[in-house]
């Protein structure tokens, strides 16, 4: 379907691979904010197909509600086949505390591959289970009142064991089409950076 092709080409880069993150925290003002650095190794195979980042850069008012706001860039590619993404998730401040539970308030794409652009913007109203993209106006319902997407989807993800064998089936993607998300743990590694020796999980994602 087209938002499980959605769902599986935004997400299968970060997921169906090896993940090597490194988080940090600090206070911000009078509140604690917690402003996180995550970098992924992007591969295909044996072969080195990029890097990607995924960080908290602030806190923001969305639709009067408090949220971190979130972003993901991806950048590589093989060949001529070159990908340069950016999203952006807002997920609510009160679901933080306790990550099984987040959710999405706003979402947006700005996809540039194979020499192709797609800008998308979603507003979310988990209240009233309805979503509304910005570019047609066009509102459709949501699965769920705590709605995820390509952003928060992956905090959700880090929230997890992550045992080797482990499987787990996430049915909260905001688009009710790619539901449901399969997220299967293939094996754990170690690997040396200049910070250190850190932990790498290897993945495997699938949508409807």
């Amino acid at each position: 379907s087209s938002g499980g092709d959605v769902i599986h080409s935004n997400l299968q880069a970060i997921l169906a691979v090896s993940l090597a993150l490194a988080a940090s925290m600090r206070i911000a003002g009078a509140q604690s904010v917690p402003v996180e650095r995550a970098e992924y190794q992007v591969s295909v195979g044996p072969l080195d197909a990029g890097s990607g980042v995924m960080e908290i850069v602030g806190r923001e008012d969305v639709d009067g509600h408090d949220t971190y706001h979130a972003v993901l860039s991806i950048q590589g590619g093989l060949g001529p086949a070159r990908i340069d993404d950016r999203f952006e998730s807002w997920i609510d401040a009160t679901s933080w505390s306790e990550r099984s539970k987040l959710f999405s308030r706003r979402f947006v794409q700005d996809q540039n591959e194979l020499s192709k652009r797609r800008q998308r913007d979603y507003a979310m109203w988990p209240e009233r289970r309805q979503y509304r993209r910005a570019d047609t106006g066009e509102t459709l319902a949501l699965p769920t009142d705590r709605p995820l997407d390509d952003v928060s989807v992956l905090y959700l993800a880090r929230t997890l064991p992550l045992a080797v064998g482990d499987v787990y089936t996430i049915d909260r993607y905001y688009k009710s089409d790619a539901n449901p998300i399969v997220l299967r743990v293939l094996r754990r590694e170690t690997i040396s950076v200049p910070a250190g020796t850190l932990d790498r999980k290897s993945t495997r994602l699938n949508s409807s």
